[in-house]
């Protein structure tokens, strides 16, 4: 232990010395010339100025800060730049400037060393931030900014656990480092306790030495201490009286910035950012700015931190940083999603390219957008590509989806086949009026119910076939057409075959698609065109015969009395418009049918998407 006469006084002991005694003690040490080279100025403020200074004795560059010569043979404002370098140099904490060493230079000016830092402060970050600095958003994260700011908790709760309250605590005064060191800077305004927390004593991590009533600072009357629109409700009235609630509100004001992107309180004034301090309720940043997405946990947490009240305010530093690294460690789980949910889009995009096998790889493209938004359901990129690629049809049909395709037009296939049994038979309803109206040719009557009878059982069998036959379905075409030509023995060919024809090709149209179509006109054209065709060249007893304007219609398959006549013609008329309606009806059922459950489907897709996309 060094001897008491040359053992060098603890600062606060400095408010016992007079300035001259002050200055001769701090002499005592080597020659400020000698030891420290100038290289630049960094900053000139109202009380105290900073520059860059080479250290020889260690052989490192240092940052000194001087007394500003305004405030030369003040002896307060000495006295609180010897607290401040006193207070800074007991918290030995990584993120706390370490001071290095205290004087006075050969013009008298006292000073004091400490570490340089190089970085940037907050108050510029936020102002780069918001003005849309180049790279800034993409250097400055939320998760960067707020995993300092926990940082920043610590340094502070480590401050109040030593009895000291920095209560100036803002932007400007926190600083991160080029290689992630956050700095707490400004420890001028800092009050200090008059004994060391409860559980600490000498022997402990801080010096024994505690100020003296004489070093002490009174503030005057009306003066304020600290920085409006950070300052406590409470360090607006008793600056000297605060606590470590005081600096939980500005670590909460500063929280409510960085989550805004705007000062809790009005910066342009400081009247009013004194008064929206002191009058208005404690706002939530999610109100202030709706448009930022604050996660409702930061949300809560903020508001708990800015509390007028400061017994209502979340009860300190440490907890305030606990509950940022909650979050953040959820944080950190999400941006992981977020770049497995990246890595998906890229892999979807490679699939949509791929040239070999676009079915496969449109399906592959799908599903690791699928991935993507279940990893980050926010994901817009994920969300348009998606509404892209399903808004494009494929160049070729899928598979399944042919498949389906298929198996659908085959159960349409089977009901209009069953429907075409049914109709077909209806017709043996007309056998008993061709008896009544006097048959005069029974064998075209029994070869028309022959074909209608074939017809009718083969529509039977096809509809009951899981794949209905094409070479069965052309059977039915073909019976069918042979019967109602046949049938053009009643009245003609250009009378009720026509209408019956028009029915039953459409059906098969229907049914058989564009590439047989051509051969089910020409059946149905053949069924009218060959019976009139035989009759204009004499093989057949002509159906027609036009007397004085007058059309006369010759039967060659009935007698053609008058009341049998019109009835057979009624119901024969009714029995087509009947068979017409149920089958047209049946079809739109069907139609109508898949189309609802293709909206369905679209539907259910669409609720996969965030609400604004649906």
């Amino acid at each position: 232990m060094p001897h008491p006469a040359v053992a060098p006084p603890s600062l606060f002991d400095a408010a016992t010395l007079s300035g001259d005694e002050l200055r001769s003690k701090l002499r005592q040490r080597a020659p400020f010339a000698r030891r420290y080279q100038p290289k630049r100025e960094l900053s000139r403020g109202r009380m105290s100025n900073l520059s860059l200074h080479h250290d020889h004795l260690i052989g490192r560059t240092v940052a000194l800060k001087s007394l500003s010569p305004e405030r030369a043979g003040d002896r307060e404002a000495e006295l609180r730049f010897l607290r401040e370098a006193a207070i800074q140099g007991q918290l030995e904490h990584p993120a706390i400037i370490p001071v290095y060493d205290v004087g006075v230079d050969p013009a008298g000016t006292i000073y004091f060393t400490m570490k340089r830092i190089r970085g940037i402060n907050l108050d510029e970050i936020l102002d780069g931030l918001s003005w849309g600095r180049e790279g800034f958003a993409e250097l400055y994260t939320r998760r960067r900014l707020l995993q300092a700011l926990a940082n920043v908790c610590l340094a502070v709760d480590f401050a109040h656990h030593r009895g000291i309250i920095h209560r100036d605590l803002k932007p400007s005064n926190i600083m991160l480092g080029d290689f992630g060191e956050v700095y707490v800077l400004d420890w001028g305004l800092a009050r200090l306790g008059a004994e060391l927390p409860e559980g600490e004593n000498d022997d402990g991590e801080t010096s024994g030495y505690r100020p003296t009533a004489a070093f002490t600072l009174r503030t005057l009357p009306g003066a304020l201490l600290g920085t409006p629109g950070y300052m406590a409700p409470e360090q607006l009235g008793a600056a000297e009286e605060v606590g470590p609630a005081a600096d939980v509100y500005a670590l909460g004001a500063i929280l409510f910035e960085l989550l805004t992107g705007t000062p809790l309180h009005d910066p342009e004034s400081a009247t009013d950012a004194v008064r929206s301090t002191i009058q208005a309720p404690a706002p939530r940043p999610s109100a202030r700015n709706p448009e930022r997405s604050v996660p409702p946990e930061l949300d809560a947490l903020c508001y708990h931190a800015i509390r007028r009240d400061p017994g209502r305010r979340l009860a300190s530093a440490r907890l305030l940083h606990d509950a940022l690294e909650r979050y953040l460690a959820g944080e950190q789980d999400t941006e992981l999603r977020r770049e497995l949910a990246q890595d998906h889009i890229h892999a979807a995009e490679e699939h949509r390219r791929a040239p070999t096998d676009p079915i496969a790889g449109r399906r592959r493209a799908i599903r690791e957008l699928g991935r993507a938004l279940a990893l980050d359901p926010g994901n817009h990129g994920a969300t348009n590509a998606l509404l892209a690629l399903l808004a494009e049809l494929p160049s070729e049909t899928p598979p399944d989806v042919e498949k389906a395709t298929t198996s659908a037009r085959h159960r349409y296939w089977r009901v209009v086949a069953r429907l075409s049994g049914f109709a077909y038979m209806s017709t043996i309803l007309c056998a008993p009026l061709i008896g009544w109206s006097g048959a005069t040719e029974p064998a075209l009557a029994v070869l028309f119910y022959l074909l209608i009878a074939l017809a009718s059982a083969t529509s039977f069998w096809v509809s009951r076939q899981e794949s209905p036959s094409i070479a069965l379905t052309l059977v039915v075409c073909i019976a069918s057409n042979l019967a109602f030509a046949v049938l053009s023995g009643l009245a003609g060919p250009l009378l009720i075959t026509p209408m019956i024809l028009t029915l039953n090709t459409g059906a098969f149209a229907l049914l058989l698609g564009r590439r047989l179509r051509w051969w089910i006109l020409a059946a149905g054209l053949a069924a009218i065109l060959v019976p009139l065709g035989l009759e204009l060249t004499g093989v057949l007893e002509p159906s027609y015969a036009f007397v004085d304007g007058s059309m006369v219609v010759r039967s060659r398959m009935i007698s053609a009395e008058p009341l049998p006549s019109l009835v057979f013609l009624t119901i024969a008329s009714v029995t087509t418009l009947v068979t017409a309606t149920f089958l047209f009806s049946e079809l739109r059922e069907l139609v109508l049918r898949g189309e609802r459950r293709s909206y369905l489907y679209t539907w259910q897709l669409r609720q996969l998407l965030p609400g604004k996309l649906r």
